[in-house]
């Protein structure tokens, strides 16, 4: 029977290292007895004794401990014969000796036992058989006793060190074997009290986000919305806790999935836009027009890694911006997929980035009292970012910003690039997005750098316009088809725009807030972030969402007609969906088991059913 692999793997640059320095030891004896002119056939039996123990290494045989085993038995005959042959015995004490100790190392105590009995033949045959013992010479007596002792001490000692390495072994591997029942334990604490703690603290979200609903009194809402964030910033902390002690247990699961990069990147920007809030810093979206559409990879836990940094960048920078750039570097096996993101936020010292992805570590304790969070953001993203295949670094100054990079390989399966151009050579764009109003100069020039990279890359003829002045000059001299522009550039000559959009396509970059501003319906709309998908969506003609209007009293989704069934043993839980159901009037059944689900599936057709996964019955 053969070996497992990872077993033999581990042991296999021992039995390289002894096998190297047995062989050397072999071809000098074999050197030797053929320089001596001993006969032929003891040549021949300990170069057949060499090449045994190399076929017996390359071919793995059996097991660890009989390859030892035998190993050392082929190379002891030849000691054997050399020592039989030799004309003086000290002469092969050296090569004797080392071989015992190279012995040692495989750690086998019954190898030296090999070695015991192949040095005791050796003597009983020179100093007994052949009589080299005299007693009639006291001074080669003495000597002949003392090489034999040093023989055995040497074994004595080589047994006793093998002993004490096998005992301390058993006693290691009982050890790790209590430390990964330790670390099972703790996993599975941390997952039933995760599930525990959350149950709970969906409730209390569920019944806030309920009563922000009905509830209209401004300071009451305020407060509930207070209640509402704290609950979901608790349930990002058991996430965090939760996801880091399963990669450290190895239970994570890479998915390999087809997934297309542009709806990724939309994803990403709707919950970088949800992260952000009111908080006044511009989201700065720098995608490569040239990415490949379709990859191969683990998309989930690549928005995780991103959506890591981007809340990272965002909780530490109170001004300037934040910008995400995603793009790609062709490699033979697909794709490295690099994405950067980079802030103006406080910036940290040198000493502090090797702490940086240091698991429950906050290099500003200070600030992440007030931010939260437990420091576990990032060591998550390195540790996912790793098992991935990938990189991360991180350049970094002090009352500056920060930039993180990642590096993660994918393969690719549709090289269609993400956006394709239609009428390109029709094409003739202007923008004007009022940069200087950004007192950061570093967020004036990601805006125009991602501006020149998009018309760089996609062969679009764009004049950056650096205030509405030379816009109007500019106007006046071509013939523009489109005129992307600022909320704030239009709202210092609206009915310049309004005259413009009657022959040409203009296009008003906005904040959601500002979109009642806009009264003229020939005027587009995009809503920031100004990126790459819902640019070209408009140099394409497409009518994209962006354009709706965010009305808070706009016709409501209903499904009257719609049977929702939930399955779930806290009645809490069931109260907080039906409330949250019933705002689309859809007609709601609860149950607390999984006998009771079964039976009423049996009488009522649901159209969707909501179900704890660990229900009893």
């Amino acid at each position: 029977m053969g070996e497992n692999k990872s077993g033999r793997e581990g042991r296999l640059p021992v039995e390289r290292f002894v096998l190297f320095f047995y062989s050397l030891q072999m071809l000098v004896m074999i050197l030797m007895s053929m320089n001596s002119g001993w006969s032929t056939w003891t040549s021949i039996i300990m170069v057949s004794a060499m090449v045994g123990a190399i076929s017996t290494f390359i071919s793995g045989y059996k097991n660890f401990l009989f390859r030892s085993m035998l190993i050392t038995g082929l190379t002891q005959i030849c000691f054997m014969l050399y020592g039989m042959k030799v004309d003086e015995l000290p002469k092969m004490l050296p090569l004797f000796l080392s071989s015992v100790a190279l012995m040692g190392l495989y750690g086998v105590k019954d190898v030296v036992w090999i070695a015991f009995a192949s040095s005791s033949i050796v003597f009983f045959y020179r100093y007994v058989i052949k009589g080299e013992m005299r007693l009639s010479d006291p001074v080669g007596f003495t000597n002949q006793i003392l090489h034999l002792l040093s023989v055995l001490f040497t074994e004595f000692v080589i047994w006793f060190w093998v002993v004490a390495r096998n005992r301390a072994h058993v006693t290691l591997t009982k050890v790790i074997e209590e430390l990964q029942l330790a670390q099972k334990s703790k996993d599975d604490f941390l997952a039933n009290v995760s599930h525990e703690i959350r149950t709970p603290v969906n409730t209390i979200c569920g019944m806030s986000e309920m009563a922000l609903i009905e509830e209209h009194d401004d300071k009451i809402r305020e407060e509930l919305r207070d209640i509402h964030m704290a609950g979901r910033n608790l349930t990002s902390v058991i996430s965090d806790v939760l996801d880091f002690s399963e990669l450290q247990s190895g239970k994570i699961d890479l998915e390999d999935e087809t997934y297309n990069i542009s709806s990724t990147v939309n994803d990403i920007v709707s919950m970088a836009v949800a992260k952000k809030g009111d908080k006044p810093l511009e989201l700065i979206i720098n995608c490569d027009p040239m990415l490949p559409c379709g990859l191969r990879g683990d998309e989930k836990k690549i928005k995780r890694v991103i959506m890591n940094l981007v809340d990272n960048a965002i909780k530490f920078t109170e001004e300037g911006g934040v910008t995400i750039d995603i793009s790609g570097r062709r490699e033979d096996y697909g794709l490295n997929l690099v994405i950067t993101v980079e802030d103006t936020g406080i910036g940290m010292a040198d000493e502090h980035l090797e702490k940086l992805f240091t698991s429950f570590n906050q290099v500003d304790t200070h600030r992440n009292r007030k931010e939260g969070g437990i420091g576990l953001g990032l060591a998550i993203s390195k540790a996912l970012i790793q098992k991935m295949g990938g990189i991360i670094t991180v350049k970094s100054k002090l009352g500056v910003g920060s930039s993180f990079k990642c590096v993660i390989p994918q393969k690719i399966l549709d090289e269609t690039p993400i956006v394709e151009i239609r009428d390109l050579d029709s094409l003739n764009i202007a923008t004007c997005l009022g940069l200087e109003q950004f007192e950061l100069r570093h967020v004036r020039d990601e805006y125009t750098r991602m501006v020149q990279r998009i018309s760089d890359a996609l062969h679009i003829r764009c004049h950056q316009c650096i205030n509405l002045t030379e816009l109007k000059r500019r106007e006046e001299r071509e013939k523009f088809t489109h005129i992307f522009v600022g909320g704030g550039e239009y709202r210092k000559n609206p009915e310049y725009f309004d005259r413009l959009s009657a022959e040409k396509k203009v296009v008003v970059l906005l904040g959601r807030e500002n979109a009642h501003l806009i009264k003229n319906e020939k005027i587009l709309r995009i809503y920031k972030p100004f990126y790459l998908l819902p640019i070209v969506a408009v140099l394409n003609g497409e009518k994209i969402d962006l354009e709706r209007e965010f009305d808070a009293n706009r016709d409501k989704f209903v499904a009257p007609d719609a049977k929702i069934l939930v399955v779930d043993d806290n009645l809490m839980n069931i109260k907080v969906l039906e409330g949250l159901l019933s705002e689309y009037r859809m007609q709601v059944d609860g149950v607390t088991g999984g006998k009771d689900a079964l039976q009423k599936m049996e009488q009522v057709r649901y159209d969707l059913i909501f179900m704890d996964h660990m229900m009893p019955e």
